[in-house]
């Protein structure tokens, strides 16, 4: 559902998303105009409104959900584990190939999307392979990693990991892939340690220590990596 109301004088435009089951309000930033707002069914229209008027200053300072994939396709070079990779374009069968030359991405379309959806595809590829040969070093010396996990990688805009337990199922942050290798196994150590712990207990943190050492230095080198290239894809875009 879209609308449009003023906020002090200034046209929005407001897209509402109901959930079953939301129990808040959540609002992202989409432009310097535009917001996205996810509220629980029962919530009016109206509601969310006033909700953000009555939160205008602190909603106005929200930094904008950036689009991942106009920022892909506008790039000469992409950042693979740290080092950067030159990216050729050239019309043919759809096919991408990492070699010394670089990144070649060969397609029948080079529209923005039909760049984006392979690039995404081939980042994922080389992210989960990483994860998947990591993860086979690491099990053999851990029981609690002797089950199969499923693994899988998508865009995430302010989380680097998830992991559901009940179902073993691990994901992660595509933007880990621009990050050297280290930042990966980083977030890694920090989700399969979740398969023991849901929370961020005292036990937690103590099998984590266990897997990553110096995971508190990792963690805080990761969050400038990743509001620089924020600031980068705000910066192109």
């Amino acid at each position: 559902m879209k609308t449009q109301t003023t906020i002090n004088g200034e046209p929005v435009d407001v897209t509402l998303i109901k959930r079953r089951g939301q129990r808040r309000i959540i609002v992202h930033k989409m432009g310097a105009s535009a917001y996205k707002v996810t509220a629980p069914k029962h919530v009016s229209m109206k509601h969310i409104i006033h909700t953000i008027e009555a939160n205008h200053e602190t909603v106005s300072k929200l930094p904008p959900k950036l689009s991942m994939d106009d920022y892909l396709s506008s790039l000469e070079a992409i950042d693979i584990f740290g080092a950067p990779v030159s990216v050729s374009l050239h019309y043919g069968p759809p096919h991408v190939e990492w070699n010394d030359e670089g990144l070649i991405v060969t397609l029948k379309s080079l529209s923005h999307q039909n760049i984006t959806k392979h690039l995404k595809q081939f980042l994922k590829s080389i992210l989960l392979r990483e994860v998947n040969a990591l993860h086979a070093q690491v099990k053999q010396n851990h029981a609690f990693l002797q089950s199969p996990i499923t693994f899988d990688a998508q865009f995430m805009h302010s989380r680097f990991g998830s992991c559901i337990p009940s179902k073993r199922r691990i994901n992660f942050n595509l933007a880990l892939v621009h990050y050297p290798k280290e930042f990966l196994h980083h977030i890694y150590y920090h989700e399969v340690a979740h398969l023991v712990y849901a929370n961020h207990s005292k036990a937690f943190y103590q099998t984590l220590t266990t897997l990553d050492p110096a995971h508190t230095m990792h963690a805080k080198a990761l969050r400038t990596l990743h509001n620089k290239y924020l600031r980068d894809i705000e910066a192109r875009l």
